[in-house]
C-alpha cells in the first residue's frame, strides 16, 4: 500500500499520515529483486547496482515527443539543485530505462540521456527483461501495433521511482513532476531513512 507522510516528528516521535499528491511511499519499502539489464556500454545492470545509492529511475523511449523529454529536463535541474545543496552526486543513480528496446539501442540511448546530464544512464534490454524490473515497480507500459509503414508508439508510465541504498523501493513521485518538489520530498526521505535504521 502507498502512503505519505507529512509530519517532520515521523520516527519516534510519532507520524501521520495524509494522503500526499505528489509523491507516494511505499510502506514497507519493497525489496527489488533480480533483475538484468545493460547500461550504455553494453555492460550488465543489476540489483547490485542499486546498492549503497540512492536512486531515481524513469521509464521512456527516445521517440516520446514531450513526457520524457520533459522529465528528464527536471531530473537535470533537480540534479543541479542537489549540487548547489553540496549533497554528494556520487551517492545517487538517475536512470531512465527503455520501453523500446527495438529502436533504443545501449548507444542511442546512451547518447540520448546524456544529451540532458553526462551522469545520467540509460538501460536497454529485451522486452522481458525491462517487464521484470517495470512490474515491481508497478510501471505500466504497452507499445502500439505498428502501422502501415512500420511506425509505432509506446504508451508509458510517466511516474518517477525512488529506490533507496538497501535497493528497494521507497516511493514514487506522482506527474506532474516539479524539482523543487523532488527535492523538498527527498529531504524528508533521506531523514526518515535515517531514522528508521537507527531504530533498528
Amino acid at each position: 500500500m502507498l502512503y505519505f507522510f507529512t509530519s517532520e516528528r515521523f520516527g519516534r516521535s510519532g507520524a501521520t499520515f495524509l494522503v500526499d499528491r505528489v509523491v507516494s511511499m511505499v510502506l514497507p519499502p519493497r525489496p527489488i529483486v533480480e533483475f538484468e539489464l545493460i547500461d550504455g556500454e553494453e555492460r550488465p545492470f543489476t540489483v547490485k547496482n542499486l546498492t549503497n545509492k540512492w536512486t531515481f529511475i524513469v521509464f521512456g523511449f527516445t521517440y516520446c515527443p514531450d513526457i520524457c523529454p520533459t522529465t528528464l529536463s527536471v531530473m537535470t535541474e533537480f540534479r543541479e539543485a542537489l549540487l548547489r545543496e553540496r549533497v554528494d552526486a556520487k551517492d545517487l543513480n538517475f536512470i531512465l530505462i527503455t520501453v523500446d528496446p527495438e529502436r533504443d539501442t545501449p548507444a542511442v540511448l546512451k547518447q540520448y540521456v546524456q544529451h540532458f546530464n553526462r551522469h545520467f544512464l540509460g538501460l536497454s534490454g529485451s522486452d522481458l527483461q525491462i517487464r521484470n524490473l517495470a512490474n515491481q515497480l508497478a510501471a505500466p507500459y504497452e507499445i502500439t501495433k505498428k502501422d502501415a509503414s512500420g511506425g509505432y508508439s509506446v504508451s508509458h508510465s510517466a511516474s518517477l521511482y525512488l529506490i533507496d541504498p538497501q535497493a528497494r523501493h521507497y516511493a514514487t513521485y506522482l506527474m506532474p513532476l516539479d524539482a523543487a518538489l523532488i527535492s523538498q520530498r527527498f529531504s524528508v526521505f533521506k531523514q526518515l531513512y535515517a531514522e528508521m535504521k537507527d531504530a533498528r
